[in-house]
């Protein structure tokens, strides 16, 4: 399938016989191998050129036809989807030099830990070109919560002088089993190395562990098309006999816990670099200080054994950049628009030069540089957020994102985001790009104060305004690859979790679920709140009722420090919660340190040191 960007779609159909006993640590060895994919944003493969295969999506489950099975033995089928630059690119990637997920997939077979009994069977297919005014496949209607896919692989290897007909009953199928209210996904094409071998997946859901939806398209009449057709005994249209595959996804699959950095500002104003409470020193500590940035960063990786550091970019963006850098300094009449932008510009490269540093001290560990996509105002106050045009802020993001990609960063993390409006036109400007982006994360910051609906601090209830950003990144064809909150109390993204879950599974594509808090006894709100600058509250009297609210009875005195600080070990605790109700990549806001990560890592059974 050829995509918007001009890029093709590739499909991969697994099946990994798997040793009963071991089939759990199969799925979660099988999901860390993926996660670590989509972290990198492409395959570890040997190929020319900088343009890798980029994973989109994956399923995984067991085989759901028991005569298949065996007492020792267990089937695993998998579906995975990728977006490759062209077809030859596909081939060097996947046939030539075969990607280190399969290697390590046969590897298994004859040594430790033993999980599988013969060698996988891997198929690698273009899928089919579709029609522009196709509907959506697969489709962005929700699967209802609770309902399980019910899935199928099939191999089919036609004759060649049947080749043309085989063809136009596959499309004609896909095009009318897609509008069957029950089918998800119909998807088919042609073999990467073998001409005239087809594969194909269909996707269901309904009663019976989705089977209901497979069920009835069996029942249809183009269904029965194409089994006249494969079952003619005159036109014996197959060179095998086809096969097909039935599992039912265990999605998501078990993911591995990646963990955030820390708060750049305040470990930046802990050694003195800011000091009059403003980001900007920090800022510029990037080109002045890039010692000190290094060593917020270092500290994080070393010595709580972080995964991923953040750009110390968070004010890097024009607005700021102007009235911080041009404007106070009393050269008004003096500077262009392109001034401020090329200032700025070299702020951002200042910050990924320093996160990058440290990254290529540890080789082994392959950490990875998120670049923050911040606010383009100041942080908090949704009012300032255009509610008209999304030109501008589309406009903006774009820069800022071209100029994060073109420094070379791994992740794009679109923080503190007051609205969905920021979001979409985050989205919006990521589908504007000339070339594939690094994965993008979002990460919204809520209200502390209101619980029920948990709310954005714009005051739009967090389930529609994900549903909101959801349905633009469907339509752009932009995959979320984390979706999260940060830049709250912990309380409130502790409430916040289960709601991005609904909205994650939701998804045809899952992303993961991303929770980083503030570590600040006063939390944003009542900041906020006591500067006018809340969105409900006209009399102050009424803040000490809200922040019994936002602070719950596990936010006490004794979780903090001297100075207002929540302790370490209390933080940890917060994140084994996160954890239990569906995180899978856990940092730290503001006021948090190396010391709150490591307590995480603790916590959570990880070692620091790896």
């Amino acid at each position: 399938m050829t995509l918007s960007n001009g890029r093709i779609l590739v499909a991969v159909n697994g099946i990994f016989a798997v040793s009963r006993q071991r089939g759990g640590e199969f799925l979660a060895s099988f999901s860390s191998q993926l996660q670590n994919s989509i972290l990198r944003k492409e395959l570890d493969v040997a190929i020319q050129g900088n343009d890798p295969p980029s994973l989109l999506s994956c399923i995984v489950g067991e085989n759901s036809d028991s005569e298949d099975e065996t007492e020792d033995c267990t089937t695993f089928h998998c579906h995975l989807k990728f977006e490759c630059a062209t077809r030859e690119e596909a081939v060097a990637a996947f046939v030539d030099n075969k990607p280190k997920l399969f290697r390590w997939d046969e590897s298994a077979v004859n040594h430790p830990p033993f999980y599988l009994l013969r060698p996988p069977q891997i198929n690698v297919w273009t899928v089919a070109p579709e029609a522009p005014d196709a509907p959506p496949n697969p489709k962005p209607t929700p699967t209802p919560p609770g309902c399980r896919l019910f899935c199928l692989n099939a191999n089919l290897h036609v004759r060649p002088e049947h080749r043309q007909e085989f063809l136009q009953l596959l499309e004609h199928a896909r095009s009318e089993s897609i509008q069957e209210p029950l089918c998800v996904e119909y998807q088919f094409g042609e073999s990467l190395t073998t001409p005239n071998s087809f594969h194909v997946h269909q996707a269901y859901m309904g009663d019976n562990g989705g089977k209901e939806g497979f069920d009835k398209h069996a029942t249809t009449q183009h269904y029965q098309k194409w089994n006249d057709f494969s079952k003619d005994e005159n036109k014996d249209p197959f060179v095998t006999k086809p096969v097909g595959y039935t599992f039912r996804p265990g999605f998501p699959a078990p993911s591995p816990l990646l963990l955030l950095d820390g708060g750049n500002g305040h470990e930046l104003k802990q050694r003195g670099v800011i000091s009059d409470g403003s980001f900007l020193a920090g800022l510029l500590a990037n080109e002045q200080q890039p010692e000190i940035v290094q060593s917020v960063h270092r500290e994080f990786v070393r010595d709580a054994g972080c995964h991923i550091i953040t750009t110390n970019s968070f004010v890097a963006v024009p607005d700021r950049v102007e009235r911080d850098l041009f404007t106070c300094s009393g050269n008004d009449n003096c500077y262009t628009q392109e001034d401020v932008q090329e200032r700025t510009r070299q702020l951002i490269q200042a910050a990924v030069h320093c996160a990058r540093t440290v990254a290529k001290e540890f080789p082994e560990r392959n950490i990875q540089v998120a670049g923050t996509i911040p606010p383009l105002t100041e942080c908090y106050v949704a009012s300032l957020v255009p509610t008209t045009s999304l030109s501008s802020l589309v406009l903006t993001y774009r820069f800022l994102i071209e100029t994060l990609v073109q420094a070379d960063v791994d992740i794009l993390l679109a923080e503190t985001l007051s609205t969905s409006r920021e979001a979409i036109a985050i989205v919006k400007a990521m589908s504007q790009l000339k070339q594939p982006p690094p994965p993008l994360w979002i990460a919204l910051t809520i209200d502390d104060f209101n619980n029920n609906p948990t709310t954005l601090r714009s005051g739009e209830p967090l389930d529609q305004a994900l549903n909101d950003i959801f349905q633009e990144a469907l339509a752009a064809i932009i995959s979320i690859r984390a979706l999260g909150v940060n830049c709250a109390s912990p309380a409130a993204v502790t409430r916040a979790i289960p709601v991005l879950v609904q909205a994650a599974n939701n998804q045809p594509q899952r992303p993961q679920i991303l929770a980083y808090a503030n570590a600040f006894q006063t939390t944003t709100s009542e900041w906020l709140a006591r500067s006018d600058e809340y969105p409900y509250i006209h009399d102050s009297s009424d803040i000490p009722a809200l922040m019994i609210v936002a602070s719950g009875e596990v936010n006490c005195d004794h979780d903090y420090d001297a100075q207002g600080v929540l302790k370490p070990e209390v933080y940890g605790q917060y994140a084994k919660e996160w954890r239990a109700l569906g995180a899978t990549i856990i940092g730290g806001c503001c006021g948090s340190s190396p010391s709150h990560l490591q307590a995480v890592a603790t916590e959570l059974g990880l070692d620091s040191r790896r």
